[in-house]
């Protein structure tokens, strides 16, 4: 089964449509690639801030 990823999403409105429609997303909305030590200093910070949708895999 082929997957489809939606790049340069970079609002809630966006991912929320992608969502739906059951597809993975890259964009500015979500964090860039990152060490070990500053991925737990980032989800330690995350906790503090409204959770983020997840991406979902496209179903075709």
């Amino acid at each position: 089964m082929a997957r489809t990823t939606a790049e340069g999403v970079e609002t809630e409105e966006q991912s929320e449509i992608l969502n739906r429609l059951g597809c993975d997303f890259q964009g500015f909305l979500l964090p860039k690639p990152m060490e070990k030590e500053m991925l737990r200093q980032f989800l330690g910070a995350e906790t503090k801030r409204k959770p983020r949708l997840r991406s979902k895999r496209c179903r075709q």
